[in-house]
């Protein structure tokens, strides 16, 4: 009977080609807020999340503020990640489309950036075709949507612009309108590779695991052959 004898290289190899290594889970607090009549403290969190290797999902919370367009110098979101190729799909709402209250509206995904007054401008951003003002806000109070690039794409690719802001948003709190921004680095909540903010990525469990139980094996192996 012929069997396929695989070196240790290649068996870990084969392991480690078919497992993902997975990226920093890093958050940042949108605590950077134009006027202090839209919210005080915190404005929420944004969070970005290792998906693939190739894709990375972005958790937008700001409830109970409503994110709006109000054009010009403004876009509901804005984030910098200024790589071409980009691939967004949207999570929540789905498909980009929600109702607002002046019809159904749609997000969109804007490569050629936008900005937020008074925090600067953003390689990328999320537009909306709803109308100016509160009365036509997306009121689900969570956007998610991936990014994805077929090169390769990691948690750490999202960087700050030039007064150091990752993170904007257009937003109302149903009277008062203005912008919030979180100004990073974002802190590392899982799959941290050392302590404090950011972080190296490091091997997923299953992967630790897998490789592990190769090593195991290859060695098991290796005295079936002497005995």
């Amino acid at each position: 009977m012929n069997r396929l004898l695989l070196t240790p290289a290649a068996l870990a190899g084969s392991i480690l080609a078919g497992s993902a290594m997975a990226g920093p889970t890093l958050t940042f607090d949108l605590d950077q807020i134009s006027a202090s009549s839209i919210v005080s403290g915190s404005a929420g969190t944004v969070t970005l999340t290792q998906v693939s290797s190739t894709k990375v999902d972005v958790l937008v919370e700001i409830s109970p503020l409503l994110l709006i367009n109000t054009g010009g110098p403004h876009t509901p979101f804005a984030f910098n990640a200024g790589l071409a190729g980009l691939t967004v799909n949207f999570v929540t709402p789905a498909g980009g489309t929600y109702p607002s209250g002046k019809g159904t509206a749609t997000f969109t995904y804007n490569s050629a950036g936008g900005s937020n007054t008074p925090y600067g401008t953003f390689t990328d951003a999320i537009d909306s075709d709803a109308k100016n003002g509160s009365g036509a806000a997306f009121k689900g109070g969570t956007l998610e949507f991936t990014v994805e690039l077929a090169g390769g794409l990691d948690t750490t690719d999202f960087g700050a612009n030039a007064g150091g802001f990752y993170f904007s948003a257009d937003v109302s709190n149903g009277a008062d309108t203005g912008a919030v921004a979180a100004k990073g680095p974002g802190v590392c909540i899982a799959d941290c590779g050392g302590p404090g903010p950011g972080g190296d990525p490091v091997p997923e469990p299953a992967t630790a695991l897998l490789f592990g139980s190769a090593l195991l094996g290859l060695g098991l192996f290796k005295r079936r052959r002497r005995t």
